[in-house]
């Protein structure tokens, strides 16, 4: 009938468009990355006196240089992140080293921000695991990352897994400030 020819024609459209949206959004945010981390270096390279010591008016411009810069690259890999997940990446099990994945995301997150130490605990156990390596990365990027933005310096990270029941699972604990109570309610909000 002309009015089901009608409705799959605007079906199409929208799918379309949707498609389109998300390989504008993977584009953008994908071609943001390689300036911003342009930036965070060399920012990193006057923080640390490169090519010469900053006096202590400049030092705060920086920081808030580097802190900035470290946002947005946050909010860049979280939209790549929702936008994979929201658009229904196929999940793929492959036998995944915990150990190995949570110490590479601790390398490049002490990268960021060399001057800040940190004690980092990996307690899981087996070292490897069965699931979609990928996915397991998105997450522990995003927790990791919060989870380091807001400890002290000098504060713990654990990462600790367990098989139980035929499953795994993960958590991740630091002895950050923690969520205030009001926002609990909102963590699960993308971007939030």
């Amino acid at each position: 009938s002309e009015l089901g020819d009608n409705l799959e024609w605007m079906r199409r459209r929208i799918i379309a468009a949707d498609e389109q949206k998300t390989a504008f959004v993977q584009h953008v945010t994908h071609e943001l990355k390689t300036p911003l981390a342009g930036i965070i270096e060399a920012a990193n390279l006057l923080d640390e006196g490169i090519p010469t010591p900053l006096d202590p008016a400049q030092a705060p411009i920086v920081a808030i240089l580097l802190d900035n810069a470290r946002n947005l690259q946050n909010q860049i890999q979280q939209l790549l992140n929702y936008s994979a997940v929201s658009h229904g990446i196929s999940v793929q099990s492959h036998p995944t080293n915990l150990v190995e994945l949570c110490a590479s995301l601790r390398t490049k997150l002490a990268a960021v921000n060399p001057a800040k130490p940190m004690n980092w605990q990996f307690t899981g156990s087996p070292d490897v695991v069965s699931t979609d390596p990928r996915l397991v990365e998105m997450m522990l990027s995003n927790l990791l990352t919060n989870a380091f933005r807001y400890t002290d310096p000098g504060g713990t990270i654990t990462v600790d897994w367990q098989v139980h029941d035929g499953g795994w699972y993960l958590e991740v604990s630091d002895t950050g400030r923690g969520i205030a109570e009001e926002e609990i309610g909102s963590i699960f909000d993308p971007f939030f």
